[in-house]
């Protein structure tokens, strides 16, 4: 293995969260991406640490701030840890945020983003708490993608290889796939105010605990004016309970 170069830095980039619309992020390896938010802060934070600055790079335009990480290199034993810290103010924000190989963690007290767009090449993705009012992507090709306690009108979920979870409440439709995979998914409401769509290549389907088919089955509710759900799992099984 290539030896990494001497002398690891860590820094933070600040930015006024009043400038703020969007942020988005291109990180090509990262041991792990942590965010957090602050009632107390008055701007964002991103704080790199074990990192390399001559790898990274910020572009601010306008109101969009995109920060980068690209060290050309994926077989360093790791990469950096990178913190993000988001105002509470910033609820209208947009993020977009893409890693090519390492973790992503999105936990914190309840948030609320305009728009939520995450990729993952290879790795975990843990969401909670957070929200968006428009839409929400979610994608890793290899690794496992939770998605709790959120709450959209329109959310996309998708796992290549690796489980795909998701809990919380869905105005429009929810999108759930996962390649080589289980799909659970929890939904606030009743089975009745849900339009579901499922299908299962090598695995079982499971409403409420019932049994609706196995190996290569589907199941359908048609549409009844509620929030349409359309989940797949080419091979894995599909489990879904709703709750008040």
């Amino acid at each position: 293995m290539k030896s990494e170069p001497a002398g690891t830095e860590s820094c933070i980039i600040p930015y006024p969260a009043s400038e703020a619309a969007s942020l988005k992020l291109e990180l090509d390896v990262v041991n792990e991406l942590i965010f957090e938010v602050s009632d107390s802060a008055d701007e964002i934070s991103i704080k790199m640490e074990n990192g390399y600055q001559d790898y990274l790079s910020t572009k601010q335009k306008d109101s969009a701030l995109k920060v980068s990480y690209h060290s050309g290199h994926h077989h360093f034993e790791k990469g950096p840890t990178f913190t993000v810290v988001l105002p509470r103010q910033c609820e209208n924000l947009t993020l977009d945020i893409v890693v090519g190989a390492g973790d992503i963690s999105m936990e914190s007290e309840a948030f609320t983003a305009r728009k939520v767009n995450v990729s993952v090449g290879v790795g975990e993705l843990s969401v909670d708490q957070i929200s968006a009012s428009e839409k929400a992507v979610f994608e890793v090709g290899t690794g496992d993608v939770s998605i709790l306690n959120g709450q959209f009108p329109k959310v996309s979920i998708e796992a290549g290889v690796g489980d795909a979870v998701f809990s919380g409440s869905v105005s429009n439709k929810l999108e759930v796939e996962a390649g080589t995979g289980d799909v659970n998914v929890s939904l606030t409401g009743t089975e009745k105010s849900y339009a579901f769509d499922l299908s299962a290549g090598l695995g079982e389907i499971r409403l409420n605990g019932q049994s609706k088919g196995a190996f290569d089955a589907e199941y359908e509710t048609g549409s009844n004016g509620g929030a349409e759900v359309e989940l797949t799992a080419g091979v894995g099984d599909i489990s879904v309970l709703t709750q008040q």
